[in-house]
């Protein structure tokens, strides 16, 4: 998703939004950078309404991170294409966060329950 902020500056923006738990807890495992990816025509201004979608919520979710970076893919390359998109970026913002619960992607889910849920 990174990739669709530098192909698409003027549609994407790639934003760090916190940090996961464990990068927050002093004494545990490293932790992790959360991100958003911002989608909207950067030269409509004014106030826009807001869609969030979050995706791999749950340990071994990895649909819904697929299924994230398709539609930000779909939504950036259809922009100027598509009547809908285009209406769509240039009076919403759309921001996806691909990954809410990167422990859980860590390994992969080969984890314990515990582990994973952290």
């Amino acid at each position: 998703m990174e990739t669709l902020a530098e192909n698409y500056p003027s549609l994407a923006t790639w934003i760090d939004i916190g940090d996961s738990w464990d990068k927050q807890t002093a004494g545990g495992p490293v932790g992790y950078d959360l991100y958003a990816l911002d989608l909207t025509n950067k030269l409509t201004t004014g106030p826009k309404p807001t869609f969030l979608l979050m995706a791999e919520i749950h340990a071994r979710e990895f649909v819904t991170s697929e299924t994230a970076a398709r539609f930000a893919e779909y939504l950036t390359s259809n922009y100027g294409v598509d009547a809908d998109i285009t209406w769509l970026l240039d009076y919403y913002h759309v921001y996806i966060v691909p990954m809410l619960i990167p422990m859980g992607a860590s390994g992969r889910g080969w984890g314990t329950v515990a582990q994973e849920h952290q």
